[in-house]
């Protein structure tokens, strides 16, 4: 299993051929969590958006299972001191502000916190893995995207999801009459398209509250 997961992270990790692509994984995740991933992103990046796991656990993962010689550590936020951290290939642990090790050369986690607003100087041509929750709307799919401040210009990101995500998102396209094109995955278009649904009944459902507090 823990092969598997390598794999995954791996082939995600180096895939640097689109600046967007949608790809399916199986049951597991890249990384694993004691329950589900949620909305985020990897790249040379991962952003995991209400993970159950720890970003320092996640760190020790990837540190035992990224490609030798592609990275120099892990940079995630500690939540303990309230900083980015680096932990590098031989096992130390330094705030990045203090490190010897930038984060262009390092493998970055985001957690759901850090997917908005946080602005890391990223490698020119990191890759992106951005996880996709069942009931992910626009702006936070929009703000962990946007880590990449460079997506499109040397940047790339790859959309993933687990197999009952890639179900609403094909149900989601077959009710509004949108053909799949022969593929059994959807696309990047119907991937937002769904997402767009998600924000357009999440506001709806939203508005009979804000009628009875005044708004």
């Amino acid at each position: 299993q823990s092969s598997a997961h390598a794999s995954s992270l791996c082939r995600i990790a180096c895939d640097s051929k689109q600046h967007c692509a949608v790809c399916w994984i199986g049951r597991q995740p890249p990384i694993p969590c004691k329950e589900s991933l949620g909305a985020g992103l990897a790249l040379d990046v991962y952003c995991s958006a209400q993970c159950m796991l720890h970003c320092r656990d996640a760190a020790t993962y990837v540190l035992q299972h990224m490609p030798p010689g592609r990275y120099k550590g892990v940079c995630y936020y500690e939540p303990g001191s309230r900083q980015w951290t680096v932990r590098d290939t031989v096992g130390r642990v330094t705030p990045l502000l203090q490190s010897p090790t930038a984060e262009s050369e390092c493998f970055v986690i985001y957690d759901d916190a850090r997917c908005r607003g946080a602005d890391l100087k990223l490698n020119q041509l990191a890759v992106g893995l951005l996880t996709l929750a069942p009931g992910i709307c626009k702006d936070k799919m929009m703000q962990a995207a946007g880590r990449l401040r460079q997506l499109g210009r040397g940047q790339t990101l790859v959309i993933t999801g687990l197999p009952d995500v890639r179900d609403k998102v094909a149900a989601a396209a077959g009710a509004a009459g949108l053909s799949q094109g022969g593929s059994r995955d959807p696309s990047v278009l119907r991937v937002l398209q769904w997402v767009m649904n998600n924000t357009v009944q999440d506001t709806q459902y939203g508005v009979p509250e804000h009628a009875t507090q005044g708004m």
